[in-house]
C-alpha cells in the first residue's frame, strides 16, 4: 500500500493482491473487509481481512451479505475464513461497510471463533464488575434497537419525501390540465357569443 497505511480502519474494504492459495483456501486478488482492530491496523504490519465472494452460497451463520455501494459489489463475506495478510498487499480502498453489515459481521466472526455473550462477560469481569458489564450490555442493545428504529425512520421519510415530490408533480399536471380545460371553454363560449351576437 502507498499511501499512509496508519489510517486502515475497520469495516473498510479494499483491493487485496493475489498470492498463493492451498485447498479450501480464498483465492485472494479480491476485495477484502478489514476486520482486525484499529490499534493493531494503526501500529501493526499485518491486518485481519475476510474475503467477499460474488458466488452463491448456501446461508450460514458466517456468512454476511453485502449490497452493492459505491466500488462495492453485491457480494458474501465468508467469515469463516478470517486471514492475516501484510498491509503491502492492499492497494485500492473500495469503501466501508454500512453500520447494519458491520454489526452483522461483528457476529459473524465471533460465531466463526466461537465468542459468545457468556465468553465476553466472564474475561471482562476482572476488569468491569459483572453488574456493570451486565447493564453496559443491556444499554448497548438498547443503543442498537434505537438506531435501527432510526434507519427505519430514516428509510420512510425517504419514502415520504419521494411521495411528496409525485404528488406535487401530479397536482401540477393536474392544474395545467385544468387551466388548459377551463382556457377552451371559455374560448369556445366566446365563438358562441360572438356567433350570437353576429
Amino acid at each position: 500500500m502507498q499511501e499512509d497505511d496508519s489510517n486502515i480502519k475497520y469495516g473498510e474494504v479494499y483491493y487485496v493482491l493475489p498470492a498463493r492459495a492451498i485447498g479450501a483456501e480464498q483465492q485472494s486478488g479480491r476485495p477484502a473487509v478489514v476486520v482486525s482492530n484499529n490499534t493493531n491496523n494503526r501500529f501493526a504490519p499485518t491486518i485481519e481481512i475476510v474475503y467477499l465472494t460474488r458466488q452463491v452460497k448456501g446461508a450460514q451463520p458466517t456468512h454476511v451479505e453485502v449490497d452493492p455501494s459505491g466500488g462495492i459489489q453485491r457480494s458474501t463475506l465468508l467469515c469463516e475464513q478470517i486471514n492475516t495478510v501484510s498491509k503491502l498487499r492492499l492497494t485500492e480502498r473500495l469503501g466501508i461497510l454500512p453500520h447494519d453489515t458491520i454489526r452483522a459481521l461483528k457476529k459473524a466472526c465471533a460465531v466463526s471463533i466461537n465468542i459468545t455473550a457468556s465468553d465476553l462477560a466472564d474475561n471482562c469481569s476482572d476488569v468491569v464488575p459483572r453488574e456493570q458489564y451486565t447493564e453496559l450490555a443491556r444499554r448497548c442493545k438498547e443503543l442498537h434497537q434505537l438506531e435501527a428504529m432510526f434507519e427505519t425512520l430514516k428509510a420512510q421519510n425517504e419514502q415520504l419525501a419521494d411521495a411528496n415530490i409525485r404528488i406535487a408533480a401530479e397536482r401540477d399536471v393536474f392544474k395545467q390540465l385544468y387551466i388548459d380545460t377551463l382556457a377552451g371553454l371559455n374560448k369556445s363560449t366566446e365563438n358562441k357569443l360572438g356567433k350570437a351576437l353576429g
